[in-house]
């Protein structure tokens, strides 16, 4: 069916739609995700405060994993999900592990030193 339609000139179809306005595409526009304040610093590590966010999908915000980009790898940013209930939880889909991304972003996880208590 669609082999048999007129192809249309540009001055036919410019006869055609003169005085239309465009229709604005909602679909091209990106959308903007703005994650929670982070209230103070004393609270621990957010790695909100350190990233930038690409989008939302579902419970989890998508970005750009530090320690891939550090090696030149998820240029597309979607390594990195971070759950938007517990921005704490967080995990690279390439493998990067929590401690080498936050090696990259320049916080590095305090080893923590156990101390067994003599009885």
């Amino acid at each position: 069916m669609l082999c048999h339609v007129k192809r249309v000139t540009r001055e036919e179809f410019e006869t055609l739609t003169a005085g239309m306005s465009p229709i604005p595409d909602p679909v091209h526009a990106k959308p903007c995700v703005q994650p929670p304040a982070v209230e103070g610093k004393n609270q621990g590590f957010h790695i909100l405060s350190y990233i930038r966010i690409q989008r939302r999908s579902g419970k989890n915000y998508v970005a750009q994993c530090p320690s891939c980009a550090q090696r030149g790898e998820d240029r597309h940013g979607t390594h990195l999900s971070i759950s938007v209930a517990e921005p704490r939880m967080y995990h690279c889909w390439a493998g990067c592990t929590k401690e080498m991304i936050r090696s990259a972003l320049g916080c590095p996880i305090r080893s923590s030193v156990r101390f067994s208590q003599a009885a």
